[in-house]
């Protein structure tokens, strides 16, 4: 489709593909090739797709500048407190860690309760019953490291 389309909006949509398949910095590689696209330049999921895959890699005060830009050009008062939302979290991320401990607490929620209700979204679309719906199963482990709060 990319290919035949051209279309920004489909690269966009595969940057995001990528960064779920291949990890975040391979998303992000695909989406900043688009930076220069002019009919982006006021969309704003470009800088919501970037912020969520620069938070994903950890590069909290760019991420919490993408989500603020983003929530800047949408109309929608959803989208916009969802996107403040996640740049208040970038903020709070950002000041409350050294960068190399890895994953923050509010990410891996986000990227858990993302996982479950996508699960949960895939369940309700599917047209067999209730009972024969796929499980969804989270698994927790202890973590003794003081680095974490």
């Amino acid at each position: 489709l990319e290919r035949m389309t051209g279309n920004p909006i489909v690269t966009l949509n595969r940057a995001v593909a990528v960064g779920m398949a291949f990890g975040p910095a391979a998303g992000l590689e695909l989406a900043d090739a688009l930076r220069s696209e002019p009919s982006l330049k006021s969309y704003y999921l470009f800088p919501s797709v970037r912020g969520d895959l620069l938070e994903r890699l950890g590069r909290f005060d760019e991420a919490r500048a993408e989500f603020e830009r983003g929530a800047s050009l949408t109309r929608n008062a959803r989208e916009r407190s969802l996107l403040q939302g996640r740049a208040a979290d970038c903020a709070r991320e950002s000041a409350a860690a050294p960068r190399e401990a890895g994953m923050r607490p509010v990410a891996l929620r986000r990227r858990v309760i993302a996982a479950l209700f996508g699960q949960l979204d895939r369940n309700a679309s599917d047209d067999r019953g209730a009972d024969q719906a796929f499980p969804v199963r989270i698994e927790t482990t202890a973590v003794a490291d003081s680095s974490i709060t």
